[in-house]
């Protein structure tokens, strides 16, 4: 069966809200993520608040992990149509991300060639400034199995 792509520059969301921290518009405390497709990449934009403080003035390193997650995870369902997990999730940190400052995060499947899990590459940048890349393996699951709705 072949995958058709969201449109290019509209808002994009997950079609199963399961509550989840990242990307459900119904979590009352979560960060309610948007995502765009451009050509073969995810994007999005992200302004941490204050309670996502790490050091003085950044944004906490596992917020920025969680991003990273999150459009990884969207990169593969926006561009394959299934749903995916993380299995492997590896950063390097370049640079401090601030509170208050808008980042903009890119998401896209650079390896398709393992049978079981697809490479995902992502990065965090703020003014075209590189502040956070990611790599890791995400293997594609079943909504009935993989994914359970909040209770």
């Amino acid at each position: 069966m072949t995958h058709t792509l969201p449109p290019e520059g509209v808002d994009l969301r997950f079609p199963l809200d399961t509550g989840c921290v990242g990307c459900s518009p119904t979590n009352p405390v979560g960060m309610h993520l948007l995502f765009r497709r451009e050509g073969d990449t995810i994007t999005g934009r992200y302004t941490a608040p204050e309670h996502f403080r790490g050091g003085p003035g950044a944004v906490h390193g596992g917020i920025l992990a969680l991003l990273l997650d999150e459009y990884s995870c969207a990169a593969g369902y926006f561009l394959t149509g299934h749903l995916y997990v993380t299995g492997s999730l590896e950063l390097r940190y370049e640079r401090a991300a601030r509170i208050g400052k808008e980042l903009t995060v890119r998401a896209q499947i650079t390896d398709q060639s393992h049978p079981r899990y697809r490479v995902i590459d992502a990065r965090i940048e703020h003014e075209g400034e590189m502040l956070v890349r990611s790599t890791g393996r995400f293997f594609p699951i079943t909504p009935a199995s993989g994914v359970s709705s909040p209770a």
